[in-house]
């Protein structure tokens, strides 16, 4: 029995070891990258004070908004999401430039109905930093991430597509019968501000 001939075996393990060593090269840079991105608005503190009273009835009370830019740059078009109310959710600016080291208070209504996500208040924190990136805090859950707006209304509008061709198969292409089976919808804050 003769030795093994390997062929070209060892050359596809160095491929791949090399393009594998390139894949995570690239991580490590959009890593790092998505970090001082994130550095300027991580330091954006914003926190609600709500009304000190306690009430039992449904009057809507102020709280306050606090922001402090704890950054080296400014931020900017800052502006609260405030609901929700009747007709959904309602945009308020804040301030146009927050400079480094500086804070701002804004009046927001606040209301416990309850628990649950009936009480009115501030859902979100939307601000710019001197990159040009948009941010959003999120009260409710506690995290800030970045906001692509593009690309969330491609993947949402995709996303009811197939969502309704899943459904109802061919129905979808009639005009009349989308118009029929759209339902009706509050805003969402997750969507455009501009359209709020």
């Amino acid at each position: 029995m003769g030795p093994v001939d390997w062929g070209s075996v060892p050359t596809w393990f160095s491929a791949i070891g090399t393009t594998g060593a390139l894949f995570a090269a690239v991580g490590i840079i959009v890593r790092d990258h998505r970090k001082t991105d994130r550095a300027d608005a991580a330091r954006i503190a914003c926190w609600f004070d709500k009304p000190d009273v306690e009430y039992a009835d449904r009057t809507v009370r102020t709280g306050s908004l606090r922001i402090h830019n704890a950054a080296d740059r400014p931020v900017f078009a800052v502006r609260v999401i405030v609901g929700p109310h009747a007709y959904g959710y309602v945009q308020e600016p804040v301030a146009q430039v927050l400079l480094p080291g500086k804070k701002t208070e804004h009046d927001v209504p606040f209301c416990r109905w309850g628990d649950g996500p009936t009480s009115l208040g501030p859902v979100v924190v939307y601000f710019r930093d001197a990159d040009n990136i948009e941010w959003v805090r999120d009260f409710h859950k506690g995290t800030l991430y970045r906001r692509y707006r593009r690309r969330r209304r491609i993947r949402g509008y995709l996303l009811r597509q197939w969502w309704l061709t899943k459904e109802h198969r061919w129905k979808v292409l009639n005009p009349r019968f989308r118009r029929s089976i759209a339902p009706y919808r509050h805003p969402d804050w997750r969507e455009s501000p501009d359209d709020l």
